[in-house]
């Protein structure tokens, strides 16, 4: 039975898989019509050749595939990912045509290469590692990518702030969670770009770099007699008795040691040669010895009934009630009593029996009592419609606009005096109204009262006349003031009488 009917060149097919066992007698493939070429692996139907002769068949789908069907030195790539997973027997990576190279991790597709051999893989899932190394390709999902290529004791570094997690590698990471710390110089649990004492000497890094100390050597460290954790050179009271250094140098005691200080009765922080208190009872000095008390014993100090630190006998106010002694005394209140004081309603500190104005709403008190206000309620006063000080009852012109009351036909109307009627002026009631009324204005701007006296002191036995102007029958009490004795107001005399 011919397997192959249609090439003349072969018959026999074992395997079926259309590629001839042999080729018939005296053929070879170059007899063959149809460009058969003889089955490198006859009994199996899913190999047929092996190009570069390892043993392995270069169809991909078959039985023992060689993934590297041009390369004789290997051809298993389980993971493939193009590199293989290890050499054909009795080759290696001399015999490879093709520079091929190991698979160091041959069952992951994403890894092949790990350059410094710590077992994580050069290639990386991150892309933005791509910016500081030159070794790996970024693969999506990459399989241990290792963040340290080059160093075999650093692969991961969880916080990505360039120290490797392994606490036993290069450059360690003592906080591989806080991309903000990784080392711990004195190992206090703080890292160092958080501890403000690195090296653990109790001094702050700031003021060691202030004083030239070394703030990474736990050795050196400002000098600070009192330890009180201020250096000497800014340390206000370097011994630390409690006396500020310059306090000390002025009085003469010594800045570095604690048992020389300055003498302080009353350890009040004031030394006693400066102190104007020095037993601290509230007194000063110079007074208690005024008043003959003991200066050096706070149970001596001068008599001050209402310790306002003015002794009695010089205390214008001996119970502190806010009144003089003496106007006390006059008006038989005690001035040993704080309680005891003179009435003053107003509280204006005039005593009621002084004040012209007891209730203070501005009125005076015989001015109330005419008019029969009350003059101790500030709430109870005179009516002053034009408030010029006078009251209504008293005003003769109460809306001030100048027209007394008795002609004024709207007295509480400071805007309005005259009738509208009047105002009008019609027919020859009008006229003789205005006519009238022209003539009172003329009297009143012209018409005056003499007054005759005759001038006291001059010697001349001559008269003179003193006019004062009329304003509704009452003279003006501004210009009824009267000075200088001759009789007149100086208004009037301004004037030119």
């Amino acid at each position: 039975m011919d397997d192959l009917p249609f090439d003349p060149a072969a018959s026999l097919d074992t395997d079926g898989d259309e590629w001839p066992d042999e080729w018939n007698d005296r053929c070879t493939e170059f007899n063959s019509t149809t460009g058969l070429k003889l089955d490198e692996y006859p009994s199996d139907p899913t190999q047929w050749i092996d190009s570069d002769g390892d043993g392995f068949g270069d169809n991909y789908n078959g039985n023992l595939p060689d993934r590297f069907p041009s390369d004789p030195s290997a051809s298993k790539d389980t993971d493939i990912d193009g590199y293989p997973d290890y050499w054909n027997e009795g080759k290696s990576a001399l015999d490879s045509n093709t520079n091929l190279k190991l698979d160091e991790f041959p069952f992951n597709s994403t890894q092949w290469n790990d350059t410094d051999g710590d077992g994580w893989g050069d290639n990386y899932g991150n892309i933005s590692w791509w910016k500081d190394r030159d070794i790996g390709i970024f693969i999506y999902g990459a399989y241990k990518p290792d963040r340290f290529p080059q160093d075999s004791t650093q692969w991961n570094d969880t916080d990505g702030d360039g120290y490797g997690d392994n606490i036993s590698g290069k450059n360690p990471d003592r906080f591989p969670n806080d991309k903000w710390d990784w080392n711990d110089t004195d190992l206090d649990g703080i890292g160092d770009n958080s501890d403000y004492d690195i090296d653990g000497d109790k001094w702050n890094n700031t003021i060691e770099t202030e004083m030239g100390t070394d703030p990474f050597d736990i050795n050196s460290f400002p000098g600070d007699i009192d330890n009180d954790s201020i250096p000497d050179l800014f340390d206000k009271d370097i011994d630390g008795d409690g006396w500020n250094n310059s306090i000390e140098a002025e009085v003469g005691t010594d800045i570095h040691d604690n048992s020389s200080y300055p003498g302080d009765f009353d350890e009040d922080g004031v030394p006693d040669i400066f102190d104007l208190d020095i037993d601290g009872d509230g007194w000063n000095n110079t007074i208690e010895i005024e008043a003959d008390t003991d200066p050096y014993n706070a149970s001596s100090y001068p008599t001050d009934f209402d310790n306002d630190t003015i002794l009695d006998y010089l205390d214008s106010d001996i119970d502190g009630d806010g009144w003089n002694n003496s106007i006390e005394h006059q008006l038989g209140t005690d001035l040993y009593n704080f309680s005891s004081f003179p009435s003053d309603l107003d509280g204006d500190r005039i005593p009621d029996v002084f004040d012209i104005d007891i209730d203070g709403d501005g009125w005076n008190n015989t001015i109330e009592i005419e008019v029969e206000t009350d003059p101790y309620d500030k709430l109870s006063f005179p009516k002053d419609l034009d408030e010029d000080s006078i009251p209504d009852s008293l005003d003769n012109d109460r809306d001030g606009d100048e027209v007394p009351n008795a002609d004024d036909a709207y007295p509480d109307d400071p805007e309005k005096w005259e009738k509208e009627s009047e105002k009008a002026g019609e027919g020859s009631i009008g006229w003789w109204i205005m006519g009238v009324v022209g003539g009172v204005m003329v009297v009143g701007v012209i018409g005056r009262v003499v007054l005759v006296r005759r001038r006291e002191g001059k010697g001349d036995g001559k008269e003179v006349s003193c006019e004062r102007e009329i304003k509704g029958g009452v003279v003006d009490d501004q210009e009824s003031v009267e000075k200088d004795g001759d009789g007149c107001s100086e208004e009037l005399e301004k004037r030119g009488e």
